[in-house]
């Protein structure tokens, strides 16, 4: 027998925002902190005029911001579904909500540095932010793949096309999480191409050659 689902729907933003509040109240905090940085950021994009690889220096805070806003919103709200039990839910959101926390603290201060966060070792402190950084995806990965396995191991009492929505989502999500260790191990994300040629508008993926970024973005937003 299926439960029913809740879902945002056609409701008004203050209900979902509220609802989600109370589906997972750690993640739900990331969200919102997130969503407001990314709208410090658009400000800062107007008003700080410098560039790294002739881009804005704020340009990948506000991705990241906007990113983790989704990919935290999305689990908070997923997770009261999966019948995780009251510990590991609880265990699961922090771990989340902590990694995702560093991610955007440690990005936005080599932002704010105007050097870059990610495949920086140039000094001791840029390798070692990375280095954090890669540690702190690292363990979200780690939790959203036990969510993966706690939900192919008993799944939810959901309807089934939610239910395989779920499973399907976290499985691209964990395999293009991959795909960012992959990038880390390479030292760039372009493939037959230097680093900060053209690229296209916002997400600057690479219009000279190959990006890994593209298939790492839409896996990881599958959720």
């Amino acid at each position: 027998m299926t439960e029913p689902v809740s879902l945002p729907g056609d409701r008004p933003v203050a209900t979902v925002v509220g609802e989600l509040r109370e589906r997972n109240r750690p993640l739900s905090t990331v969200a919102l902190v997130n969503l407001g940085l990314a709208v410090l950021f658009t400000a800062l994009l107007a008003v700080d005029g410098r560039t790294l690889l002739g881009r804005s220096v704020w340009l990948k805070p506000w991705k990241f911001a906007a990113s983790i806003a989704v990919f935290t919103a999305t689990m908070g709200w997923l997770l009261p579904s999966l019948r995780l039990g009251d510990r590991a839910e609880r265990t699961v959101s922090w771990v989340i909500a902590g990694a995702m926390s560093s991610e955007i603290l440690l990005i936005t201060a080599q932002a704010a540095r105007g050097v870059r966060s990610h495949f920086n070792v140039a000094t001791t402190l840029d390798a070692s932010v990375f280095a954090l950084m890669g540690i702190s995806i690292t363990v979200s990965t780690l939790a959203v793949t036990y969510v993966l396995w706690r939900t192919l191991r008993t799944p939810p009492a959901v309807a089934p096309a939610y239910r395989w929505g779920i499973s399907l989502g976290l499985l691209v999500f964990v395999l293009a999480s991959f795909e960012g260790g992959l990038m880390a191990a390479r030292g760039s994300h372009t493939v037959g191409t230097a680093v900060g040629g053209e690229g296209l508008p916002v997400v600057n993926w690479s219009l000279s050659g190959g990006d890994l970024r593209v298939a790492h973005f839409i896996g990881l937003h599958a959720l």
